[in-house]
């Protein structure tokens, strides 16, 4: 089995139908999985539990 990467235009009527063609003769859509870094992740989580304080934007020179 071999695997082939496609980016294409998702509009474009004549390479729509060519994908279908391709799915009727047996070819699979996979979707690939997500994966993410432990090490981040869990940084992240011990960070939500950390207190935050909240700073005044404009002693930093920054106005909204």
């Amino acid at each position: 089995m071999a695997t082939i990467i496609l980016n294409y235009d998702a509009r474009s009527i004549s390479i729509r139908k060519a994908i279908e063609l391709l799915l009727t003769l047996g070819a699979k859509v996979e979707t690939p999985k997500q994966t993410y870094d432990e090490n981040f992740v869990s940084k992240i989580r011990n960070a939500e539990k950390e207190d935050s304080k909240k700073l005044n934007l404009s002693d930093y020179g920054i106005s909204i």
